[in-house]
């Protein structure tokens, strides 16, 4: 409460103490002037002190009911602050539930999408291994039909084909029946089949493919069955000799072989148009009689009007009476029946 506290102890130093009772106070003017004042300390009152101690004795009732407001603010606030944390627990417990309820079945939707996923995935790869599997085996079936038609159409090309020639009709005509019995199935399902496109490469081996390779022969046949495919026509004539009359000249002898049957219909009337025919024979084999000493000579060979003529003289060493037979001949002959060369130019 003093202003300057060490002026007062240098002054109390200097001066007599002032008197019991009093208290010293220093006051500033206005002006400046500092003015020591001394204010006595009354002694309190009985009635004082009884107010004084009603008023401790209301203050500690007042802190005492205060005090027990706030324990029980505190008490509620601590059932409070525990519910709070039960309430907290138990929606904490109930959001970890709900997330692992949302885990487990955002889990089991991914597990159901990925098991279908591979069980689509594991069905569309064994379908598609079902369908290569098959078409391997619908391939291997159609090749080896189609090499059953392709080895039908050698010997067709070996009896009506023409060597040497690429662009003879009758090549071009077997190479365009070969073709049409090999695809002409899928030519005509590619034309006026269904729009439906088939899972499968390959189409699987039907009753065309079985008719295939006699189809094809009966084509070649149909085609060719009545032309000329055998050029050259061989064969052996036995010829029965005798005489009809009696001395040692030779003996003419003449055998006519017709050939009609032997040439295809489309081809016997020009045959039997052609002139200077190519034609070789000879003499195979001759069981004639001993003792006679006979020889053929002069053996010739002609085409005319679709007949072969075998002439030949037989010729003894003794005379013969006739008419007599003296045995069998057998003449081995080959016959062209390509035009001649002479007849085209």
């Amino acid at each position: 409460m003093d202003l300057d506290e060490r002026r007062l102890r240098d002054e109390d130093d200097r001066e007599a103490p002032p008197p019991q009772g009093v208290r010293p106070l220093t006051a500033i003017l206005p002006d400046g002037r500092a003015v020591r004042l001394a204010v006595p300390a009354p002694l309190a009152s009985a009635s004082a002190l009884s107010e004084l101690a009603r008023f401790a004795e209301r203050r500690a009732l007042q802190l005492h009911s205060s005090t027990r407001r706030q324990s029980s603010s505190v008490r509620g606030l601590s059932r409070t602050i525990a519910a709070d944390i039960e309430r907290l627990s138990a929606a904490q417990a109930a959001r970890a539930a709900a997330i692992r309820r949302r885990l487990v079945a955002r889990q089991k939707r991914l597990d159901e999408r990925v098991t279908k996923a591979v069980t689509d995935f594991r069905a569309k790869v064994e379908r598609q291994l079902k369908i290569e599997v098959e078409s391997a085996g619908r391939l291997g079936r159609r090749d080896l039909w189609d090499k059953i038609v392709i080895a039908t159409s050698l010997p067709l090309f070996a009896a009506y084909g023409q060597q040497g020639q690429l662009t003879n009709s009758s090549n071009l005509a077997l190479t365009l029946s070969l073709l049409v019995w090999l695809v002409g199935d899928e030519v005509v399902r590619a034309l006026f089949g269904s729009e439906e496109k088939s899972v499968y490469p390959w189409r699987d081996t039907d009753i065309w493919s079985y008719l295939a390779p006699i189809g094809n022969v009966l084509t070649a046949w149909w085609l060719f069955g009545d032309r000329q495919n055998d050029r050259f026509l061989t064969g052996v004539t036995t010829v029965n000799v005798a005489v009809a009359a009696t001395g040692p000249l030779p003996f003419r002898q003449i055998e006519r072989v017709d050939l009609s049957s032997r040439i295809a219909p489309d081809h016997r009337d020009d045959f039997e148009t052609f002139k200077e025919v190519p034609v070789v024979a000879t003499v195979s084999a001759a069981r004639l009689k001993n003792g006679l000493g006979a020889e053929i000579q002069g053996l010739a060979a002609s085409v005319k009007e679709g007949k072969l003529q075998l002439t030949f003289d037989v010729v003894t060493a003794v005379p013969v009476a006739g008419p007599s037979p003296l045995g069998e001949v057998d003449i081995a002959w080959i016959v062209d029946t390509a035009e001649p060369a002479a007849a085209t130019s």
